[in-house]
């Protein structure tokens, strides 16, 4: 979820659209007016198929992510600004900006069970699993990574430019360790941590945990019994969101340990992203992507993008959505 960027709004037009977006929560008719608009941006197929989308923490810069092992980066303006292929890592499976001791980087998870860095001078391979690293996530200066085999790693990176680290393992169960969840996500140190798992486990660590405690003891939940393919942090940190192969949409009340489907698709959900003015949009396998407000978990919009199916979706404000598909193109939707 991009950081949001309070320099591109005035405290007024800010304030009116909080305000519309507090009527529309509970106007149904209202939101039926909507007309929303789909623009392709660009198509970048010819890197391959794409995995992941991701916005630079200040905003106005992207990294998509490609199987084949290539990183490319777009501008504001969606063009291409830069490609860099990442040489002997068989598959990749995502890319997401991060800080390294202050420096700005990207970090991918590679079938060779490594987590690749690119600190944009050189790529940087740790050695973390020994089966494919399916998640990688740089959290409080240290590298979270999970993998086929089920285990979730921890490495304090010493000296990266000497690959110079030490592991510890967090947490491992029956499964593959899918996707990884923090909060907050917007920037500053991170509170929770969430890993997700093939068969429908989420694990939540505790609040301000210090993850390198070896009494450390996460909360573990299995709501439904189904592959689970995105998970995320509510604004407020207190509940889960999660997607699910099956086609739920499922609220994992962390307080309560009480879950609720929030909606079911025919087709497996596979991207979801959420903004503090309560807003959550989905992706799907059929080319749809649907709108929810979150304090009224009501659907407000399902709109048919493409017949490919949906690889990423994440607002870069509060009425613009960025859509990718598994075709590579590049989607604006607004509404």
């Amino acid at each position: 979820m991009p950081q949001f960027r309070f320099q591109l709004f005035s405290q007024v037009s800010l304030a009116i659209l909080l305000s519309l977006i507090g009527w529309l929560a509970g106007s149904p008719s209202a939101w039926a007016d909507l007309s929303p608009t789909v623009t392709k941006v660009i198509t970048i197929s010819n890197y391959g198929a794409p995995v992941s989308f991701d916005e630079h923490p200040q905003g106005g810069q992207y990294v998509v992510a490609f199987r084949d092992c290539e990183l490319v980066f777009l501008d504001a303006t969606f063009k291409i600004t830069q490609a860099v292929k990442i040489p002997n890592c068989r598959s990749l499976f995502g890319a997401k900006y991060g800080y390294l001791n202050k420096q700005l980087v990207v970090v991918s998870p590679v079938y060779v069970g490594e987590s690749v860095i690119y600190d944009f001078s050189a790529i940087h391979r740790l050695r973390t699993h020994n089966a494919a690293v399916t998640g990688s996530l740089l959290v409080n200066n240290d590298l979270i990574s999970t993998s086929d085999d089920g285990s979730v790693r921890i490495t304090e990176i010493l000296n990266l430019a000497e690959l110079k680290t030490q592991q510890q393992e967090l947490y491992k169960s029956i499964g593959v360790a899918r996707k990884i969840a923090i909060y907050p996500d917007l920037g500053g140190p991170v509170s929770r941590l969430a890993i997700s798992y093939d068969t429908g486990e989420i694990v939540v660590f505790p609040n301000q945990a210090n993850l390198r405690s070896p009494t450390l003891k996460p909360q573990v939940f299995r709501p439904l019994q189904s592959r689970i393919n995105m998970i995320r942090f509510t604004p407020d940190g207190q509940s889960l969101v999660a997607g699910y192969f099956t086609g739920e949409l499922l609220k994992l009340d962390l307080r309560t340990g009480q879950s609720q489907v929030l909606g079911r698709a025919e087709f497996w959900l596979n991207t979801i992203d959420m903004i503090p003015e309560g807003l959550l949009v989905t992706g799907n396998n059929q080319g749809i992507v649907k709108l929810f407000t979150i304090a009224t978990e009501q659907e407000i919009l399902a709109q048919q993008i493409g017949p490919a199916p949906i690889v990423s979706v994440e607002f870069i404000n509060p009425h613009t959505v960025v859509v990718v598909d598994a075709q590579g193109n590049l989607y604006q939707l607004q509404f």
